[in-house]
Parts: C-alpha cells; sequence; structure tokens
C-alpha cells in the first residue's frame, strides 16, 4: 500500500523553508508519509528542497491561476497545505474584489474529494468557500480547513476541550453560555498577518460578522468592540483582558463549530456508516445557545492586569486600528514599516516566542471549565507551523489510541479545525510536545454543595 502524501503548496515561502518544512521532514513520523513541494519556480523549489536535505522528493511547478494546472496537480497528493496568502487578491473576480491564491485549488480539491488546509484570516474569503464548496464538498468526502493556524485553531481547539470536560462530567445535555479565551503571547511582527489584515481592510465593505459563516442570514447584533474584557474570577485564570484585535477573525470560526456541532446524526451519517461512528456518540455537541469574547492579557513585555491597563490599551489599539483600517493615507503612511508578505521575524525572536491560551466557560448549570493551552514559538510561524503540520497528519494518519475523528472530518464539508479534528489533533499536540493544553471543572464541590443545600 502506498504512502498518503502532504503536497506544501508555497513551499518556497519564509514560513515553509524556516518552520514547516523542516518541521515536517524531522517529524518523528516522517517515515509514514510522501512529502511533495509546488510553487511557481523550479529553481526555488530545488533550492527549498536542498535547504531540507535534498533527496529524491516530487517537485511541482504551477500557477495557481491555471485551472487545468491545478486539476493536474491536485491528483498528485492526498492533501494540499495551501501557504500561498493572501488568500483574497488579484485573479477570479468575485463582485469588485479578486481572488487568486486558493480559489482553484480550493476547487479542484472539492472536486477530487481529497484534504485542504491553509493559514488565512479572512473571513469574508472563507464565507465564499463555505458558500460555494461546503455541499459539493461533502458529497465527495473532501475536508477543506482554513484557519489552522494562530488564526483560529487555538481557540477553537480550547473551547472544543472545555465542552468536552464539561460534559464527560455533566453529560451532553449541559452546554456552555459563556465562553472567553485570553490571550498571552511573544513573538514578532508577522508579514503574512499584515498582509491579510490589510486585505480586509481594502475590502471592509463585506461586512463579514459573527455569523458570516453559517450560510444562513441570521439576525445578528452589530458588534461594538469592547475596550475591556472582562469575566468573574475564577480561581487559576485571568479575569481581565485588553482588546484582541483577532476576535473579528477566530469569533466567526467558533460560531461555525458551534452551529456544526448541532448537526444532527441523520445529517452526519448520511453518507456510509463508519467503523467508529459509535465511538463518536460522546463528540461533544453544544447548546442552543453561546456567547464568545476575547481579549488580551499579556504581548511581549506589556502586562495587562488591571482594568484601567486594559482601558488605556484597548483606547490606543482601537484608535490605532481605526485609522488602519478605516483610513488608506495612514496604511500608505505606514506601508515601509511594515513586514512584506514573505518576511517574518528572526529565528531567535520565533523560538523565544510563546503562545499561551487560556479558556474560561461558564455552563449554563452553574459548572466553570477553565482549559490552558501553552506552546513554545513565535505564534505567528514557529508555532504556528507546527499547529498546522499536526492538524495535517491528524488527517492523513492513523489517528493515536483512545481517539477518533470527529464524524464530520470523514463526510467532508469546509469546516473548522475543532469539528475536522477533534481529539485526534489535542492528542497529537500532547504527544508531540507541539502544545500542552490542560482543561478542568474548577469550584466543582463548591457548586455541587451549593445544590446540596
Amino acid at each position: 500500500m502506498s504512502r498518503p502524501s502532504i503536497l506544501v503548496y508555497g513551499a518556497t515561502s519564509y514560513t515553509a523553508v524556516n518552520h514547516l518544512l523542516p518541521y515536517l521532514v524531522n517529524h518523528p513520523e516522517a517515515n509514514k508519509f510522501d512529502l511533495v513541494l509546488a510553487g511557481r519556480s523550479a529553481e526555488r523549489l530545488q533550492a527549498a528542497n536542498t535547504l531540507i536535505g535534498g533527496g529524491k522528493r516530487e517537485l511541482i511547478v504551477c500557477d495557481l491561476a491555471d485551472f487545468d494546472a491545478v486539476g493536474h496537480m491536485v491528483q498528485r497528493a492526498d492533501l494540499f497545505i495551501n501557504l500561498a496568502g493572501e488568500y483574497s487578491t488579484a485573479g477570479w473576480q468575485l463582485g469588485p474584489y479578486a481572488v487568486k491564491n486558493a480559489v482553484h485549488l480550493v476547487a479542484q480539491v472539492a472536486r477530487a474529494g481529497k484534504k485542504y488546509l491553509d493559514l488565512t484570516g479572512e473571513v469574508f474569503w472563507v464565507e465564499k468557500q463555505v458558500m460555494n464548496w461546503d455541499f459539493l464538498a461533502a458529497k465527495t468526502g473532501a475536508v477543506i480547513v482554513p484557519m489552522c493556524g494562530f488564526e483560529a485553531a487555538p481557540g477553537d481547539m480550547c473551547i472544543y476541550q472545555s465542552l468536552r470536560t464539561l460534559q464527560d462530567r455533566a453529560g451532553r445535555n449541559v452546554g456552555i453560555k459563556d465562553t472567553t479565551n485570553y490571550y498571552a503571547i511573544r513573538g514578532g511582527i508577522s508579514g503574512g498577518t499584515m498582509a491579510s489584515v490589510t486585505t480586509v481592510a481594502d475590502a471592509r465593505e463585506l461586512n463579514t460578522h459573527e455569523y458570516s459563516l453559517l450560510r444562513a442570514n441570521l439576525p445578528h447584533p452589530k458588534p461594538y468592540p469592547k475596550l475591556v474584557i472582562h469575566t468573574p474570577e475564577v480561581p487559576g485564570a485571568p479575569s481581565v483582558g485588553g482588546f484582541f484585535m483577532f476576535n473579528t477573525t477566530n469569533i466567526p470560526c467558533y460560531r461555525r463549530s458551534w452551529f456544526l456541532s448541532r448537526l444532527g446524526p441523520n445529517v452526519v451519517s448520511s453518507t456510509t456508516v463508519h467503523a467508529a461512528d459509535a465511538a463518536c456518540e460522546n463528540e461533544p455537541r453544544h447548546g442552543d445557545n453561546i456567547h464568545f469574547q476575547e481579549g488580551l492579557t499579556k504581548m511581549g513585555g506589556l502586562n495587562i492586569t488591571s482594568t484601567f491597563k486594559a482601558f488605556v490599551f484597548s483606547a490606543i489599539a482601537l484608535l490605532f486600528g481605526g485609522l488602519y483600517m478605516y483610513a488608506a493615507w495612514f496604511r500608505s503612511l505606514l506601508k515601509p514599516y511594515v513586514p512584506p508578505p514573505g518576511t517574518g521575524p528572526s529565528m531567535d525572536e520565533c523560538i523565544n516566542g510563546s503562545t499561551k491560551v487560556t479558556n474560561v466557560s461558564f455552563a449554563d448549570n452553574g459548572l466553570v471549565v477553565v482549559t490552558k493551552y501553552s506552546a513554545k514559538g513565535d505564534p505567528g510561524y514557529a508555532h504556528t507551523s507546527k499547529l498546522l503540520t499536526e492538524c495535517a497528519l491528524s488527517l492523513i494518519l492513523p489517528p493515536p489510541k483512545g481517539t477518533t475523528l470527529p464524524p464530520l472530518s470523514r463526510r467532508g464539508g469546509v469546516l473548522t479545525p475543532s469539528t475536522a479534528f477533534g481529539q485526534v489533533l489535542i492528542e497529537r499536540l500532547r504527544r508531540t510536545g507541539v502544545a500542552a493544553i490542560e482543561s478542568e471543572i474548577v469550584n466543582f464541590t463548591s457548586i455541587d454543595s451549593k445544590k446540596d443545600d
């Protein structure tokens, strides 16, 4: 039997050459899959292959604007990692906007029933993929998972693990009503992330919101940024944070996870019944209502430990962010100081960086769950590359003992990290040391005591 294969498109990019490819070729399970490198330049692909040790490895030159060439490329591998961002600029037109770096690849993957992952943070582009390819992917078994990096996988997996911990203890009829992710991060500025932010700023009239990824015109409250993120004090968790700029990217992903988790068994199991379906009876399922929020507690040397600090930081961040998002002249003024796509922080910054997320979730029966996600490495590059790799391996290698992929992952569709990878990814992150993820119900005894009274 041939080994499964991973194709990395954008294999000559900064992220690929410095982080993703070295981790892939040195992975403990590297002998269980084949690696294919793809991009626009044969010379640069050969150089990238040499940098990771050379050897016989298939190299594919392909322009993502060439639909037929992309179709041929899709036949060469089982899973595709697309690092060629931004994902929504120049090329195929969507109204006044154009899409270059992923639309043909996603389309061909959906048609062929293959697997696709990327690092996009561009919600309006993901919305188009949901509308265009979710139904077809579900028919062909294709698994399409955008947002597999710092935006928005750590937060999504934290909420998933909190829900799982809650329902393992209190039953599947108990849901989360309020959940907050607090971020403490250290790392350099990502050129790719800034490019995505600029793309979103240029397309702000697309008006994405929390419910954008649900394929439904549901009524939604107009979002107003909060200067202070606050939750009741819980042992071992923050209770105050400042404005977190990626919440507008992450929360639509979480809302789609909420929606997908609630699909009934008749929808999930409409294809061939899998032997592991019985084990998925315990897959966590969200309740009717949930409120999401995110806050920043630490960024580099800045610690946000009080309401006053949160207010001041958020006011400055929102003023700066508002100007950047809504004033083209301000973006032009800052352009010389913003790292371009394909560049990133130094290796020392990446190695010495850190990614920590604390999720505080309040259940509708009064229980409180705290989940902590802790990883070494710069959030946007070092950690994201390892996280993305483990997402890919979750789909093509046998799951760790005692785990199974969520049922939607076996059916297909445009999914989210938690609904595609579930406990398989969490266990892989733990076993490889990529991230430590711990979850517990706090003040459980006191709540039980109150009930007994």
